[in-house]
């Protein structure tokens, strides 16, 4: 073991999901029999109860603060039944070796669904050790309907907009994604034509035709496509070079996104007239229409840079939000800025306030910034708890005469708009 855990450790919990009944079900049901200490699956309930209402990470506390909010009186035996959880996939445990105190991140995972599991090669031959067959097959038939084998059909499901036209105005409409089973939104960007790409890197590299089906593909290739203005062949070239052995990098596109469009010479365009001034509050359809760097390109006159647009294709895929909101924050923030665009981490956590208010939809954040860039409102907008622990943070770092040049720069940017 590379660290000895202390009950004066420091601990952080987070979650990306609340624990529905049907979770609670496979958990009791699937993943129970698979622990060796029977209240394995009672330690991951319980971590889902202390958060605050509506909130998804928890204040820092020490370890003795935990056990004693899940009634545990051992911390060895905290570690024992938490390596389960960590080796069945339940959650995933960081760890940050600090000068006087260790701190650790649990972050608890989203439960599988039971097709997954069944279909999991680890997890199902050890629940079938685990318990007898009859049960086994028993709880195969209480949470599959039938294993159908889905690569030997065609999908024919009805897209949304070939079955809905959604107008908000006398000027068409440019609905551009639509929000699936709670994942990325999926872009219908009209200006580049996936099928090209997906016929030019078929069997390239080991790309299989259900991988460049998938909808992990065309979600993320779309959304690329879109946030960096690149066009196919770009994209063919940015996906090829993320690939090894028909799997492809995501992430290492996305850093192929940046690479070219640093080299390629090409200008956003947009028609000013349909991107408004913030005092005129932009319409919705406008802010889900273009990308960020169209946007600020209208609004602000000034181009983004190429690991800009990448910041901001990062929140929109890890965040689980539309483009609207995002820029909603863009223009939010810089306005609070002096036309300064900080870095990634100050955008997160005012995104992530927001998520914390309700925030889902354009609208919504517009609601949000509502009156906070009016000259006439002079109320002190009320300050988060993750700056008030920020600053303490930076405090402390200065006070151990720690480097903090980054961190007193996003300290300034904070203060902006709390102060």
């Amino acid at each position: 073991m590379k660290y000895q855990p202390s009950l004066q450790d420091e601990i952080i919990i987070c979650r990306s999901h609340a624990l529905y009944e049907f979770d609670q079900q496979v958990v009791v049901k699937l993943y129970n029999p698979l622990f060796n200490n029977p209240s394995t699956a009672n330690l991951y309930s319980a971590l889902n109860t202390i958060f605050s209402f509506g909130s998804n990470e928890t204040p820092i506390m020490s370890h003795q603060e935990l056990l004693r909010k899940l009634n545990c009186n051992s911390l060895e035996r905290f570690e024992e039944m938490r390596e389960e959880l960590e080796a069945v996939g339940l959650i995933k445990t960081y760890f940050k070796k600090g000068e006087e105190s260790n701190q650790y991140i649990i972050a608890l995972r989203r439960i599988i669904s039971p097709e997954k599991f069944f279909f999991d090669p680890c997890l199902s031959e050890l629940l079938r050790k685990r318990v007898s067959k009859d049960t086994f097959e028993e709880l195969q038939m209480q949470f599959l309907v039938h294993n159908f084998d889905l690569s030997k059909y065609e999908n024919i499901s009805a897209p949304f907009d070939e079955c809905y036209q959604i107008s908000t105005s006398e000027e068409e409409s440019n609905p551009w994604w639509i929000n699936f089973d709670g994942q990325v939104p999926d872009v219908k960007n009209q200006h580049f034509d996936l099928d090209v790409v997906q016929i030019l890197i078929a069997d390239q590299k080991g790309i299989t035709e259900k991988v460049i089906r998938s909808k992990t593909f065309i979600q993320n290739i779309n959304r690329m496509a879109f946030m960096f203005a690149l066009d196919e062949r770009q994209m063919v070239d940015a996906i090829l070079d993320a690939t090894e052995e028909g799997i492809i990098n995501y992430d290492m596109v996305r850093k192929n996104c940046v690479r070219i469009r640093s080299m390629s010479e090409q200008r956003l365009v947009i028609d000013k007239q349909t991107v408004k001034s913030m005092s005129n509050n932009i319409e919705v359809n406008a802010l889900e229409s273009v990308s960020p760097a169209q946007l600020v390109k209208s609004r602000f006159g000034t181009e983004l840079l190429p690991s800009e647009i990448e910041m901001f294709d990062e929140l929109l895929a890890k965040n689980r939000v539309s483009v609207g909101v995002i820029n909603v924050l863009i223009l939010y923030v810089i306005n609070n800025t002096n036309g300064q665009i900080p870095n990634i981490t100050y955008f997160r956590k005012v995104l992530n306030t927001w998520i914390r208010a309700g925030v889902k939809t354009t609208e919504d954040a517009l609601h949000q910034i509502d009156g906070k860039n009016s000259k006439a409102e002079k109320k002190q907008p009320e300050k988060p708890d993750w700056y008030t622990n920020y600053i303490k943070q930076v405090e402390e770092d200065q006070q151990k005469g720690r480097d903090t040049v980054e961190a007193e720069e996003s300290l300034e940017e904070l203060e902006k708009i709390f102060d």
